[in-house]
C-alpha cells in the first residue's frame, strides 16, 4: 500500500496535453510530488507535457533498477485493458485506475474487470490495483495528487492529520475543497477506493492504523465485504493507535441500497449489522458528510471528554433553550451551577439578573465587556464539576472572544473539550474565527445541536475505551 501514497516513481497512461482532460490534470497536480526517480507522462504524441519528458510507453522509461512503483491508468475503458496489461508486463507493482464504466453492462465494458481480475488471481506475485472508476490518492507528506481534478499547491502536513477513505470522488473533489478553505482540520491521506476491483477499505485501513501522519480516520463506505476484519482493523487503530475511526455508511434503505448497486456496484448489506460492527470496535457512525467532517474536526482538535455533565454558556437565552433540548435529546446532563461557579459568575452580572446553567451571558457582556465577561465565564465553567463545554456566539464586533485566552484553555484544562457553536454573524469575522478557532484547537459547529453531537458521540469513544481498557 505504500507504493499509492509514497512512490519511488509514477507513470500516467493517458497523460495528455490539453488542460481539462484527466490526464492533463493529472499531471499538473504532480508537478510538486516528492518522487525520487520522476514522474513519467506516457503519450507517445508528445515529447513533454506541464515540463516532464513524455514517453511512447512504459517500455521507454530509463531503468531505476527496479520496476515503475506507481502507474495511474486514465484512459478510455476500451483501452484499459492493453494498458493494464503493459503494467504487468513491466512489473509495476501498484495500479491506479480511474477510467469508469468498467462495470457497465449496457456498454459492453463489464469483461474487463472480470478479465483484469482473472489476471490477478492467475499472475504470481501480483501489483495491487485501486479502482476502477477512482479519482485517486492524495497524500499531503509526500505531495502525491492523482486527482483527476486540478488542484494548486496543497498546504504540506506540519504535524498529523485525519485521513478521508470512501468510495467516491468527491472526498478528493468538492469537500476537500471546503475543508482545505474552511480550515475544517488538517489532512493526511485521502484514498478515493472506487469499484474496489482489489483493493478495499480493508487494505487502507491496515496501512492508516501504522501511518504516523494519521491522527484520526474518516470513511465513506457503500459495503464492508469482511465485516471480521474490518471490526479488528478499526479496534486496532483506536485502541494500539489512538485513532478513533469515524463512518457514513449509505445503503440504510432498501432504496438506498439499489442506489449503492448502481454507483459502484456494491451489495451494501444488512443495516443492523454494520451498526453492531461499530459499536464492537468503537467506531463512531454518522448520518452524512456534514457530520463527518463535525466529528472527525472534533476528534482531531479536542480531548475525548471522561463524563457526559456539559457547562454551556451563550450570547443568548435561545441558544440556551436550543442546547438544553439537544442535550437531553442525546443523554448528556446539564447540571445545575455549584456554588463555588454561582459565586463566580455572580460577579460579572448585574445583581437583578438571575442565570443558571446554560449560561446566559448577555448582561456580563453588557456590563463587563465582551472578552472578559467570555474569558471569566469560560474559566469558571471548566473546573472539576464539568467535562465538556459548549460555547453558543455569533461572530460580531459586540461579542468579540479573547482568542489569546482559548488557545491557552488546552494546556490550563487539557482533558476538557471545548466546543464553538458559531450560529451566524459578520461572514469576514466567521471566516477569521474559525482560523482562530483551529489555531486553538477548538472544534467549530453550527449550532447547539452539532456541538451538543459531537460530545456525545466522542464520549462514546471514551467510554468504548474504558471498557477496553477495563476500566469500568
Amino acid at each position: 500500500m505504500e507504493r499509492f501514497f509514497s512512490p519511488a516513481s509514477i507513470a500516467i497512461l493517458g497523460a495528455s496535453a490539453s488542460p481539462g482532460k484527466a490526464g492533463y490534470n493529472i499531471v499538473w497536480n504532480l508537478r510538486a510530488a516528492k518522487v525520487p526517480h520522476g514522474i513519467y507522462p506516457i503519450n507517445p504524441n508528445r515529447k513533454d507535457i506541464l515540463g516532464f519528458k513524455a514517453h511512447a510507453s512504459l517500455g521507454a522509461i530509463p531503468d531505476h533498477g527496479s520496476p515503475v512503483d506507481l502507474a495511474v491508468i486514465c484512459l478510455p475503458p476500451k483501452l484499459v485493458r492493453a494498458a493494464f496489461d503493459e503494467c504487468i508486463a513491466a512489473g509495476v507493482r501498484a495500479i491506479i485506475i480511474e477510467s469508469g464504466q468498467l462495470a457497465d453492462t449496457a456498454a459492453g465494458h463489464e469483461q474487463v474487470a472480470t478479465e483484469i481480475r482473472h489476471v490477478l488471481k492467475s499472475t504470481p506475485d501480483p501489483p495491487r490495483v485501486m479502482g476502477p472508476n477512482s479519482i485517486g490518492v492524495i497524500d499531503f507528506s509526500t505531495g502525491v495528487n492523482t486527482s483527476l481534478i486540478p488542484f494548486d499547491r496543497l498546504p504540506p502536513l506540519d504535524s498529523r492529520g485525519v485521513a478521508i477513505v470512501g468510495q467516491t470522488g468527491l472526498i478528493a473533489s468538492g469537500y476537500l475543497q471546503r475543508i482545505l478553505a474552511e480550515g475544517l482540520f488538517p489532512v493526511s491521506k485521502i484514498c478515493c477506493l472506487g469499484n474496489k476491483l482489489d483493493v478495499t477499505e480493508l487494505d487502507v485501513l491496515a496501512h492508516l492504523a501504522r501511518d504516523p501522519a494519521t491522527s484520526t480516520i474518516a470513511m465513506y463506505i457503500e459495503d464492508v465485504r469482511d465485516g471480521t476484519r474490518f471490526v479488528d482493523l478499526a479496534r486496532s487503530c483506536l485502541l494500539d493507535g489512538g485513532k478513533p475511526v469515524v463512518v457514513v455508511k449509505s445503503g440504510r434503505t432498501e432504496a438506498g441500497m439499489r442506489a449503492v448497486r448502481s454507483h459502484t456496484g456494491s451489495i451494501a448489506g444488512n443495516d443492523r449489522v454494520f451498526d453492531a460492527a461499530l459499536r464492537r470496535c468503537g467506531a463512531i457512525r454518522v448520518d452524512d458528510f456534514e457530520g463527518l467532517w463535525i466529528q472527525a474536526q472534533a476528534l482531531h482538535r479536542a480531548p475525548l471528554p471522561h463524563g457526559r455533565r456539559v457547562a454551556v454558556v451563550s450570547i443568548s437565552g435561545a441558544g440556551c433553550a436550543l442546547a438544553v433540548d439537544a442535550a437531553a435529546a442525546r443523554g448528556l446532563s446539564i447540571p445545575p451551577l455549584p456554588a463555588r461557579v454561582r459565586a463566580t459568575l455572580g460577579r460579572m452580572f448585574p445583581p437583578w439578573f438571575e442565570f443558571t446553567n446554560p449560561v446566559d451571558l448577555w448582561a456580563a457582556i453588557e456590563q463587563q465587556g465582551s472578552k472578559a465577561a467570555w474569558a471569566a465565564a469560560v474559566d469558571a465553567l471548566l473546573g472539576d464539576e464539568f467535562d465538556a463545554l459548549v460555547i453558543v456566539t455569533i461572530a460580531m464586533p459586540e461579542s468579540l472572544l479573547d482568542w489569546e485566552h482559548l488557545k491557552g484553555l488546552r494546556v490550563k484544562f487539557p482533558k476538557k473539550p471545548v466546543v464553538l457553536a458559531l450560529i451566524g454573524g459578520h461572514a469576514a469575522l466567521v471566516s477569521e474565527w474559525e482560523r482562530l478557532a483551529a489555531g486553538a484547537g477548538i472544534p467549530v459547529v453550527k449550532s447547539p445541536d452539532a456541538a451538543l453531537q459531537a460530545i456525545t458521540k466522542t464520549r462514546a469513544v471514551a467510554e468504548w475505551l474504558d471498557r477496553a481498557r477495563g476500566k469500568s
